[in-house]
């Protein structure tokens, strides 16, 4: 019986991954050409071959970014958070220059509304 749940379970996987794949180029629209000559030429590389499946079938239309001219000013705010090093999970910095950092940049150019900007699908961008 444990065999068994375990063939299904294998079973399971691999047609939702095989699904979740052909989704993936099927969302790609433009980029689904680039997609498939990645298939195609790890073809003959088995190993390979399943790390590009598995890259591009989590690409799906659930995965995206967001762009947009208020995203720019929001990257003044990321790349000094970036800037602190981590040590065991804890920023170490002054945390207080990320809070001055948000306000300013909300003051000048206000709070991001997700709903003005324009998702950019992984499947559709990456290359």
């Amino acid at each position: 019986m444990k065999s068994l749940s375990i063939v299904f379970a294998f079973f399971l996987f691999s047609c939702s991954k095989t699904e979740s794949l052909k989704k993936a180029l099927e969302q790609a629209e433009d980029n689904r050409h680039g997609l498939q000559k990645v298939l195609e030429y790890y073809k003959q590389e088995p190993l390979k071959l399943k790390v590009a499946e598995f890259l591009i079938s989590y690409m799906g239309y659930n995965k995206f970014s967001y762009k947009g001219e208020i995203i720019t000013h929001y990257d003044t705010l990321f790349s000094v958070h970036d800037s602190f090093k981590y040590r065991a999970g804890v920023i170490v910095g002054d945390p207080t220059i990320i809070r001055q950092t948000w306000e300013a940049v909300i003051k000048s150019y206000g709070r991001i509304n997700l709903s003005s900007l324009q998702k950019v699908y992984d499947c559709r961008n990456i290359k």
